[in-house]
């Protein structure tokens, strides 16, 4: 793992967060769409409290029977002038450190590598890199929390074609293309190499091979022409299933964008 390569790259990712967070959200993060849920509405906190006396009086009746009475809820206008009703402001900040940081996470981590200069960039395992990113922003954001691994763990995996997070993935995208740095999606860990660089590795040996090993094969055998080359086989073959960039996940969408190919995609 190159430490100063990982932090040197993620610091060009996030740039000066309150920078990062005026482009994406020039109006400002409380009218984002990506926040809109963040507010608990009054409704929405009564409704919690009668949901957290209900549960209570059942377990009491459970526990002591007839001898226990149960708590009769306060009226909603009641309850907005008791102990129960406590409003916190949403903490915006927070929430888009966490939406970033998922949406690095999709980009480096899981099935997908940052490549710069033929040096795959290594945050760790799934959770391990979870950790890293947690790491960085902690130490680098500030916010009223502190992040750990679960919090970025998976990214946006139930969120994969949510067309609204394409700014936030383009944003990462355009700092790693300033960075000259490529991405490259490892499905499977083996790849359909076009028969004029060589001939076609059987799944059983591909399978073989660690995903490292294979990257620092293709970095050494492929130049930067044939590279482009093995892409353009790809965005054709990709044509062919209709999966054109509006089909594709948010993600890989962004990346096209952006770049204007499709990543190279490692696959059986």
């Amino acid at each position: 793992m190159n430490i100063d390569l990982n932090l040197g790259l993620l610091s060009q990712v996030y740039g000066d967060i309150d920078v990062t967070m005026d482009i994406l959200c020039p109006e400002g993060l409380a009218y984002s769409e990506w926040f809109e849920n963040e507010e608990r509405t009054d409704d929405g906190l009564y409704k919690d409290y009668l949901d957290s006396v209900f549960n209570r009086n059942a377990y009491m009746v459970e526990q002591k029977g007839d001898e226990y009475k149960p708590l009769v809820p306060l009226t909603f206008d009641g309850f907005l002038k008791s102990a129960h009703y406590e409003k916190e402001e949403p903490d915006y900040y927070v929430a888009f450190i966490e939406l970033f940081s998922n949406c690095v996470w999709d980009i480096f981590s899981g099935n997908n590598a940052v490549v710069k200069e033929n040096e795959k960039v290594e945050l760790g395992s799934w959770r391990g890199s979870a950790q890293f990113i947690a790491d960085f922003v902690n130490h680098s954001c500030h916010a009223d929390c502190k992040f750990q691994s679960s919090d970025f763990y998976c990214g946006n995996i139930d969120d994969a074609f949510r067309k609204d997070y394409l700014p936030i993935y383009e944003i990462i995208f355009e700092r790693l293309k300033e960075s000259q740095c490529s991405w490259i999606i490892d499905e499977e860990i083996t790849m359909a190499i076009d028969v004029e660089f060589g001939e076609e590795m059987e799944k059983s040996e591909a399978m073989k091979l660690k995903e490292s090993t294979l990257l620092v094969a293709l970095a050494e055998n492929m130049n930067q022409e044939q590279l482009k080359r093995v892409e353009k086989e790809i965005i054709a073959e990709q044509k062919k299933e209709t999966n054109t960039p509006d089909t594709l996940p948010a993600v890989v969408q962004a990346y096209f964008n952006v770049y204007g190919v499709m990543p190279l995609i490692l696959k059986k």
